[in-house]
């Protein structure tokens, strides 16, 4: 048995705060479609991650494979440099 510790924060307490800087990792083929959804999907309850889109200083760092479902379209640039 491994022992570790692990933390868990809804989405909620996240994005209470605007200033704050929320860091995502995602890595593997299987985070593609939450990442895809998180970033190009208005912000809705239907796919979570899309809150996140209230924070500047929100970065996604993701691997080739986790970035395989986005689509670079004129809407998602915008949204990068807004």
């Amino acid at each position: 048995m491994r022992k570790k510790a692990v933390i868990t924060m809804g989405l909620e307490t996240i994005t209470y705060n605007p200033q704050a800087v929320a860091v995502i990792i995602a890595a593997g083929e299987a985070k593609s479609q939450v990442v895809a959804d998180a970033v190009q999907k208005d912000s809705s309850l239907e796919y979570p991650g899309s809150s996140l889109q209230k924070l500047p200083n929100a970065r996604f760092f993701i691997t080739r494979s986790a970035n395989v479902k986005l689509k670079l379209t004129e809407k998602n640039i915008k949204k990068l440099y807004q």
